[in-house]
């Protein structure tokens, strides 16, 4: 008897994912006639409470978000694949497509937290190590990529997966190499011997000289960092690559023998004549009211 009892149960759990009626399958009648906001208010409005439903529901929304980013509706790709994680918080294939359309929205931010969750909760899944290699390249942070590149290649992925994995991993490679040299200029430059004419404060910009100058070079992740948050501050400010420009490098240099210190990589920033040495919000922040520089 109660083993009919149990079985009974059981055909009925595994049949709720599909019940005549029931919000999963009218999610997927709206889906069938491309009605995307009825997929999403049936199963808004009576979300499936089964497991084998809430599946089934997940699976539905990863399959609207793909189409809807496709398309070039990225909010209401996010929405749908947001939707998703709530029935099925580890679904792989949610986080992945969660992590796209945030990078395609630029917020990064998020896009790493869902490549981390999907690397983090599947790690011998290569798709959530490649998109944190993606990430960490596209923002300048090369011994990142470069490690997370390598833990997608050891996951034998897909010979286009690979491909991009090799590729990553060499760019971070070269990348790396590039900063190792400029670092050693700069420290070989910086602890020259110091000419005679020192000063022991700062100097104020020249006449015309901008009043923001942040030094940088083309690899460094917490130089795009800086830039961003000077953009995002509506702060005015201009950019030497020192590695590029020798004169910026020298320039460098100079102001920083000038007031005593030796910077030890970049980004540098010259705030009014005042050096921010590294990438330090709240230093930069205060450098930047001192000097009355903030809009």
């Amino acid at each position: 008897m109660h083993r009919m009892a149990a079985i009974l149960a059981l055909t009925v759990l595994a049949g709720a994912a599909d019940a005549p009626g029931g919000a999963v399958a009218r999610a997927k009648a709206a889906w069938a006639r491309g009605d995307v906001e009825g997929v999403l208010f049936a199963l808004t409005d009576e979300p499936p409470t089964a497991p084998p439903a809430r599946k089934e529901a997940a699976r539905l929304l990863v399959a609207v978000a793909r189409a809807k980013a496709e398309a070039g509706d990225l909010l209401l790709g996010l929405q749908a694949c947001q939707m998703a994680l709530r029935f099925q918080t580890r679904e792989a294939d949610a986080l992945e497509v969660c992590a796209q359309v945030s990078r395609r929205l630029d917020q990064f931010g998020s896009a790493e937290r869902y490549a981390r969750r999907l690397a983090d909760t599947h790690p011998r899944d290569p798709r959530g190590w490649l998109w944190l290699a993606r990430l960490a390249l596209e923002q300048g942070e090369w011994g990142e990529a470069r490690s997370a590149a390598r833990r997608a290649l050891t996951l034998a992925p897909a010979p286009d997966l690979r491909r991009e994995a090799e590729a990553i991993a060499g760019k971070a490679d070269a990348a790396l190499s590039a900063r190792q040299e400029a670092l050693s200029q700069v420290t070989a430059l910086a602890e020259a011997p110091r000419r005679e004419a020192t000063r022991s404060e700062p100097r104020a910009p020249a006449g015309g000289a901008p009043a923001v100058v942040l030094y940088s070079t083309a690899w460094c992740g917490y130089c795009k960092k800086a830039r961003r948050w000077l953009k995002s501050k509506g702060v005015a400010f201009e950019e030497r690559d020192i590695e590029r420009d020798p004169e910026a490098l020298a320039e460098l240099v100079e102001k920083a023998r000038a007031i005593g210190v030796r910077p030890r990589g970049v980004p540098v920033l010259d705030v009014g004549g005042r050096l921010v040495l590294g990438w330090d919000p709240s230093a930069l922040e205060q450098a930047l009211e001192h000097a009355g520089l903030l809009p």
